[in-house]
């Protein structure tokens, strides 16, 4: 077993000081990354701003005991030996117990993190419209890029053992702050948390029924479409039937990752391609637009244009079956294609697709 580091109080202050910064906007960032609307989310910056104030006022008591009476520091010789021999096994049981504990918290939030992405991706494919697909590709390549961010963690997590994963120092220092405070230091949760549960609470999830998508609010061949077809319930408040396993949970998360990240180059292809089937959106309100604004919307078009040739070359380069492959190859040439076709030389000067 590997010994349990020394913890000394500047990193444990450290630690908490940062939790009370992070926690005390919790509430605004959960609005925020769940993609509520503006109102929705200035009034939840305003509550937990409220929150954040009261906090402030009356500030928790924290009793931050000293780590020289569990790191083995004080000898255990005035006591029989009997009792030393006890206290020395109990305390090689909290090594483990504390390692566990940070072990499954790193897990948990690389789990967390994916279903996040998960979660966001399904909004995306019910809300998307090839009619009008510029402020989809945005959104989509920011939990793209995040998706993989987490999929290459838990691949490093499997791969490497917990003792080199990246986040091990994180979810330890989280783990010590908690033991040295005898869980006080959930007290600066308690504005936040409450403040969450209500939100979750008031944004319980009901009974889903899926809606057959136009032509032009969704991609007809998409690999998300086939689990798409029965109409399915979401029952939070289930009780948890499974149970942690530590290398047997996380090969199952980095499945469910890799299986995201695949379903999500597939979408994103069928997408652009249908996108560029019904005109980019390029011609929209043409007879009444200026030319001004017309050239202000070209000039858009081509910047995403960019951002998807950038995509395609990263995907290219990392495809893992030869009809993704194909397929990236041919929504290139579509793109060049229709970039020739619609809008001349211009696009040439600022991205280059091969």
């Amino acid at each position: 077993m590997k010994p349990r580091a020394k913890v000394d109080k500047d990193t444990i202050l450290r630690t908490q000081e940062a939790m009370s910064r992070r926690l005390s906007d919790a509430t605004s960032e959960l609005s925020s990354n769940d993609g509520s609307s503006v109102d929705d989310r200035t009034k939840a910056r305003k509550k937990i701003d409220s929150s954040s104030v009261k906090m402030k006022n009356t500030a928790p008591k924290i009793t931050l005991h000293d780590p020289k009476w569990t790191d083995g520091s004080i000898p255990l010789d005035a006591v029989s030996d009997k009792l030393s021999n006890i206290g020395k096994e109990a305390t090689e049981r909290r090594n483990a117990a504390a390692a566990a504990a940070a072990s499954a918290l790193q897990e948990a939030l690389i789990t967390e993190s994916v279903i996040r992405n998960l979660s966001k991706f399904s909004e995306i494919c019910s809300s998307a419209k090839t009619s009008n697909p510029l402020p989809t590709i945005d959104l989509f390549l920011i939990i793209y890029e995040d998706t993989l961010k987490w999929k290459t963690m838990a691949e490093a997590v499997v791969t490497n053992g917990r003792d080199e994963a990246l986040l091990e120092k994180s979810t330890t220092h989280w783990v010590d702050a908690a033991l040295a405070t005898d869980l006080e230091v959930l007290k600066l949760l308690n504005g936040a948390t409450e403040s969450i549960s209500r939100m979750k609470r008031t944004n319980k999830p009901k009974t889903l029924s899926v809606v057959e998508p136009s032509r032009t609010s969704m991609p007809k061949k998409q690999s998300v479409g086939a689990s798409a077809k029965v109409q399915s319930k979401v029952s939070p408040s289930s009780p948890v039937r499974c149970t942690w396993s530590t290398t047997e949970s996380m090969n199952e998360t980095v499945e469910l990752a890799k299986t995201l990240w695949r379903e999500m180059h597939m979408w994103f292809l069928n997408f652009v391609n249908e996108a560029l089937d019904v005109g980019f959106h390029l011609f929209e309100d043409q007879n009444v637009a200026s030319k001004v604004k017309h050239s202000s919307h070209i000039t858009m078009v081509l910047s995403q244009f960019k951002k998807i040739s950038d995509w395609l070359d990263q995907v290219g380069k990392i495809a893992e079956d030869k009809a993704t492959k194909e397929k990236i190859e041919s929504l290139k040439r579509k793109i060049y294609g229709f970039v020739i076709s619609h809008m001349g030389s211009a696009f040439e000067g600022s991205v280059s697709v091969s």
